[in-house]
């Protein structure tokens, strides 16, 4: 899947848009939806990634939204 894609079937889910939301995502594996997800959501919002495999470069920040890791299984 393309990011494209992924912003795509995201973007009904993505409900309120006028203020910060904290979302979790759970086996975010290399983190596609994860950014996919943080492109959709307003600034100071912030992306959970969840994941038992480490994805050093899954966090940062996307257009002001906070994506952080935490390897967990």
């Amino acid at each position: 899947m393309k990011p494209g894609e992924a912003i795509s079937f995201l973007e009904p889910m993505v409900i309120f848009r006028n203020c910060p939301q904290h979302w979790a995502d759970l086996g975010s594996g290399s983190g596609l939806f994860s950014r996919a997800l943080a492109t959709l959501l307003p600034q100071q919002s912030r992306v959970l990634c969840i994941d038992r495999v480490v994805q050093k470069n899954l966090a940062g920040s996307v257009n002001g939204v906070s994506v952080e890791f935490v390897q967990s299984d």
